[in-house]
């Protein structure tokens, strides 16, 4: 299992980032969880065994939703345990 991870900077907070990522992710058939941080990023965690399906999801994540404006993002792709959710989670 493969945990891709990814933060956002920019025009990412009450603009539906969250609820973008979790519609992608479950319409991918992926799991994992996303978040706002009080720096005013936005966080993914996405969890596949196939690392191309994690670059396909983070770059139709850097689209973001109509009112986002990403300026800036940092992924990394590393070995992980399985998730043990079967669907998207957005945490507060």
């Amino acid at each position: 299992m493969l945990l891709g991870h990814i933060i956002l900077r920019g025009r990412v907070q009450d603009v539906g980032f969250r609820m973008f990522v979790k519609d992608l992710g479950n319409s991918m058939g992926l799991t994992g969880e996303v978040w706002n941080n009080y720096d005013g990023t936005l966080e993914v965690n996405a969890y596949s065994s196939n690392r191309e399906f994690l670059n396909k999801f983070f770059e139709k994540i850097k689209e973001g939703p109509t009112y986002a404006s990403i300026s800036k993002t940092n992924i990394t792709i590393t070995a992980s345990d399985p998730y043990l959710k079967d669907e998207f989670v957005i945490h507060s």
